[in-house]
């Protein structure tokens, strides 16, 4: 289950949503690593801490899980 929302937006959450966009691309769609991601966003000096860009890439993951679950549980109710 996702972790109730924060009152105070995480340095990723204030990005410009191209950045935001750009990191989930490169994590799900290429499957770069944190430390990958990270080293990127120095380059386009953009002022993430590695921690936040973890604890980001841990969301995108749990959400993307329960997406699959979902889609997994309409196929079965199709099905049936």
């Amino acid at each position: 289950m996702r972790k109730p929302l924060r009152h105070r937006p995480s340095s990723i959450d204030r990005l410009d949503p191209e950045i935001r966009r750009l990191i989930s691309d490169l994590r799900i769609e290429h499957g770069w690593t944190i430390d990958e991601i990270h080293t990127k966003l120095k380059e386009l000096q953009q002022p993430v801490s590695r921690s936040a860009l973890a604890r980001h890439t841990k969301s995108i993951a749990e959400i993307g899980a329960e997406l699959r679950h979902s889609r997994e549980m309409a196929k079965a109710l199709v099905e049936a």
